[in-house]
């Protein structure tokens, strides 16, 4: 996949059903800076917005307004997020409007732009999850290693997703990013310890990008990952030659 076009703008690639609520263009107003191509993103297991930056960087963006953050704020949306992660490098929670805790802080209110005048906000939708219960999952999602945003408006949204994709497209921004493994790492908070651990350590190999389904396939044949890096390219036919080859390369070993 390319990442620019013949005109040099960086292509962006968004769910076909993505974009479609009253008084917005979303697709319009992207296109101001992208060349916006439209697919749909679930059977490929990607959020709403997709893009590739450089190195062949696999970027995703799950959008979501402040009252579908609240509404899917848990177990729903950590599904969601952990599906991402299988199939892109860096997965993005960018959350449109803006989420205020009541004053006594047991409720959470979304303001959002006014149709009538954007320059107005107004107060939407009210959850009764406290802002403990928001702030938290929030931190809780930053510190799994997924990236999270809030923006104002729609606009403001399409402006930053502009940004991003050029900011990827920078070599000066990748240095750092070839040291460091940012791959998101959502573990099934039913496994054990012990498990997690080895799932982890399965997911960080950075050359063979396993995700936590094949990384429990690994485990449940050969019980530990040191026994997986001991074991013969036959064994490991299941889960695909080029992933092993490339798990084994991330270890230093070529096979």
């Amino acid at each position: 996949m390319t990442t620019r076009t013949l005109t040099g703008h960086p292509v962006l690639i968004m769910d076909v059903f993505e974009g479609h609520a009253k008084f917005q263009d979303v697709e319009g107003e992207l296109s101001k800076y992208l060349t916006v191509v439209r697919q749909n993103m679930v059977h490929l297991g990607l959020a709403d917005f997709f893009w590739v930056g450089l190195d062949n960087k696999r970027f995703t963006i799950e959008h979501k307004t402040g009252t579908e953050f609240m509404q899917t704020m848990g177990n729903r949306l950590d599904t969601q997020l952990r599906k991402h992660s299988q199939n892109a490098d860096d997965v993005t929670l960018l959350i449109e409007g803006v989420i205020q805790p009541t004053p006594d802080g047991k409720k959470c209110f979304v303001w959002k732009p006014s149709q009538k005048n954007r320059n107005i906000m107004v107060k939407g939708f009210e959850s009764y999850h406290s802002y403990q219960e928001v702030m938290g999952y929030i931190w809780s999602l930053e510190h799994n290693g997924f990236t999270v945003v809030q923006v104002p408006d729609w606009r403001t949204m399409c402006r930053a997703i502009a940004e991003f994709v050029y900011n990827t497209l920078k070599a000066e921004h990748r240095a750092l990013r070839h040291y460091v493994k940012t791959k998101p790492i959502v573990v099934d908070p039913g496994a054990s310890p012990k498990e997690r651990m080895y799932i982890q350590t399965l997911m960080g190999l950075s050359e063979a990008r396993i995700g936590e389904i094949l990384a429990k396939r690994i485990l449940a044949t050969h019980g530990t990952p040191f026994k997986f890096f001991l074991s013969e390219m036959a064994s490991n036919w299941d889960i695909g030659e080029a992933t092993h080859v490339k798990a084994m390369k991330s270890i230093g070993r070529n096979v």
